[in-house]
């Protein structure tokens, strides 16, 4: 063995963590810490391999020798592990540079930190001081579209490239990332931008910058579509709200200050009286609307007490339901029916259905049929379609129709509040089922109400207990495929 050869075997023995550059800074030797790695580390640039986090900006065999002995050198290996060292230099003369490191304990800190920015909502990237992507997190190339390992060492300019190519041909205009680095310049820190990404897909995303403590920047990108789409909702929900509420508050109090102020006749005074109970049935129907909202929303069918029930119970409900409402229009429901239990919660199954007759009223001709027929049957559901005859729907509105407060009729000269059917599909989701619906101007419209059920031989005498056990058995899951 050579004294070569035998120096440099101790070397790795007694500095495990060194690295051996030569002229071109490439690492020739390693120590014995790096075994596990040395294949990969051997023959490769050490900018390559390592990011030198201090001192920075050197690139020549005289800038790492001009450092030996004095300063300190500190070193962060890319990729993973991710293990920070340092160490100092010691020079070598023409066969380059030694850099004596040792692991600075951090690592344990690193991959908590890196544990927290995985489990960070937005994506988020460290850019160091020459502005070159160090390090991220997985959320980051979702957002940005990157393969694993694409992004390590982007420029910050070729990092805002790739944004722009995702975004809306409208945003291309803009140059975000330079113009939040012009705005943290100027001293404003909380500078953000809410940018329309297209591709892959549609998305409304917030990009913000901060500068860090070492000189580089940490670009943070959050998807906000939900966030953005939840607050218009509410937005124009409460604005809804309030131009529903006012519509009858605003005529009951006319009518009573009427009442109040002036003596009139009995003939108009019944008038008015009648108006103002009329409008305060109306507004106590959208308190009690929202409220049922609010409520099934906010319980997530946790108040819904599904049980088997008996096809013919819940038809008899209805029908019962449409007797005590004064139904003036012909009802036609099913003759034949068949011994079918449905999983049900029966008074919001009654509820949903009673919903939909009074919309296949409301919108029809006076005297004109209504139809509520059984129309599929299986093992897992059983599909109940109400038919009107009346003024029908364009498909847009039909896309529409179970938005809160939106109605087919926008002339309002109908009465309702147009929270019926948004109630209608949280029941039946609630509780497992489906609803589609087919219109056509002029023609009327058809709703189909699947819900599910539970098959049994025949039914004699009073509806199943829900304790039995072919109820605890047969109960179909609320993930079973809907009928289409």
């Amino acid at each position: 063995m050579s004294t070569y050869s035998l120096q440099r075997s101790q070397l790795e023995r007694a500095l495990p963590h060194h690295l051996w550059l030569d002229a071109g800074l490439t690492i020739c030797s390693t120590g014995a810490g790096w075994a596990a790695q040395r294949a990969d580390l051997l023959g490769r640039p050490l900018s390559e391999a390592f990011h030198v986090v201090k001192p920075q900006g050197l690139s020549t065999l005289a800038d790492w020798r001009a450092l030996a002995p004095q300063q300190v050198c500190v070193l962060q290996r890319c990729g993973a592990p991710a293990v920070s060292l340092q160490g100092h230099v010691e020079d070598l003369g023409d066969d380059g540079v030694l850099l004596v490191l040792c692991p600075t304990g951090s690592s344990e800190r690193q991959a908590q930190i890196e544990t927290m920015l995985e489990l960070n909502d937005a994506g988020v990237a460290y850019f160091d001081a020459d502005e070159r992507l160090r390090h991220h997190n997985q959320m980051l190339n979702g957002l940005m579209s990157f393969m694993p390992g694409e992004a390590l060492g982007l420029s910050l300019e070729q990092f805002e490239e790739r944004l722009l190519k995702l975004l809306a041909p409208s945003e291309t205009q803009r140059n975000p990332i330079t113009e939040l680095l012009v705005a943290e310049s100027a001293g404003q820190d909380d500078a953000t931008m809410v940018l329309r990404r297209e591709r892959p897909f549609y998305a409304l995303i917030e990009v913000s910058i901060r500068r860090s403590d070492d000189g580089g920047h940490v670009v943070f990108v959050r998807d906000t579509t939900r966030e953005t789409e939840t607050e218009r909702m509410k937005s124009e929900f409460l604005s809804s709200a309030a131009h529903e509420l006012r519509t009858p508050m605003a005529s009951i109090l006319g009518y009573t200050e009427l009442l109040l102020h002036r003596d009139l006749p009995e003939e108009r005074r019944v008038e008015a009286l009648t108006t103002v109970h009329r409008q305060s049935q109306l507004l106590m129907r959208i308190v009690n609307e929202l409220l049922d909202l609010t409520r099934i929303e906010s319980r997530q069918g946790r108040d819904m007490d599904r049980k088997p029930t008996a096809l013919s119970r819940l038809l008899e409900q209805i029908a019962q339901s449409q007797l005590e409402a004064g139904v003036s229009h012909p009802l036609s429901l099913p003759v034949d029916c068949p011994d079918t239990l449905l999983l049900i919660d029966e008074i919001k199954a009654v509820q949903a259905v009673s919903e939909v007759l009074d919309n296949a009223r409301l919108y029809s001709e006076p005297g004109q049929p209504v139809a509520l027929s059984i129309v599929a049957a299986d093992e897992q559901w059983l599909t109940l379609e109400i038919r009107d005859r009346g003024i029908g729907m364009t498909p847009e509105e039909v896309s529409r129709v179970c938005e809160r407060f939106w109605r087919a009729d926008a002339s309002r000269h109908e009465p309702g509040t147009g929270l019926g059917m948004s109630l209608v599909k949280e029941i039946i989701d609630l509780q497992g089922g489906w609803m589609e619906i087919d219109s056509e101007p002029g023609q009327g419209t058809g709703v189909r109400i699947s819900l599910p059920v539970v098959t049994v031989a025949s039914i004699s005498g009073a509806p199943m207990d829900h304790n039995s056990a072919i109820a605890t058995t047969k109960v179909p899951p609320l993930d079973a495929p809907h009928p289409r």
